[in-house]
């Protein structure tokens, strides 16, 4: 899957076998040191979350990865509100299909921010 993420980092598909894969394992804890992996749930979805960010984050340095960046502002939405629609108009800079465009759209639609949603959309309204 890092070779198909490597050639096409907006690989939905992909991303999300291998965010998978990290999730588990970073909920799991190190294997040789079981007193070290998270106990409680708080800990181990925290723990899979910066899983997940770090592979975005890694996979976000491609220039034309904008899936990732998606990704980074789902996980950091509640958070840092600002970072996250950063990432969102990044991202949907970088896709001339619209898709992550449409993917930040909803995202900040489900959030509860549509005015976010409103001024994302008409920042990257192309008319044709």
């Amino acid at each position: 899957m890092r070779v198909k993420l490597s050639e096409d980092p907006n690989d939905a598909k992909a991303f999300g076998a291998l965010a998978e894969m990290v999730r588990r394992r970073a909920a799991e804890g190190p294997p040789d040191d079981p007193l070290a992996a998270p106990h409680d749930e708080h800990e181990k979805q925290r723990a899979a979350d910066l899983a997940v960010w770090a592979l975005a984050e890694e996979l976000a340095g491609h220039p034309r990865a904008w899936y990732p960046l998606v990704e980074l502002a789902r996980l950091s939405i509640r958070d840092d509100h600002e970072g996250a629609l950063r990432r969102l108009a990044t991202a949907a800079e970088r896709d001339p299909s619209g898709h992550a465009l449409i993917e930040g759209l909803a995202m900040l639609r489900e959030a509860g921010l549509p005015v976010e949603a409103l001024n994302l959309g008409v920042g990257h309204w192309r008319v044709k």
